[in-house]
């Protein structure tokens, strides 16, 4: 459902920044290595997949 979590990445450290460092670099490794990342709904009830912009970019799992 809309609204709903997608995805929840959680980290320790013995400082917040580390921590945020860590969660941003898995959610940045997720977008590359998933195809499609992104399913748009709009106003009118249509909704649409948001390409994927770095798909080139993908790194074997």
């Amino acid at each position: 459902e809309i609204g709903d979590c997608a995805v929840w990445v959680g980290a320790i450290s013995p400082h917040r920044n580390e921590a945020f460092l860590a969660c941003r670099y898995i959610i940045d490794q997720v977008k590359i290595r998933l195809p499609i990342w992104k399913k748009e709904h709009y106003f009118d009830g249509h909704s649409g997949w948001v390409k994927c912009e770095r798909c080139s970019e993908s790194i074997p799992v």
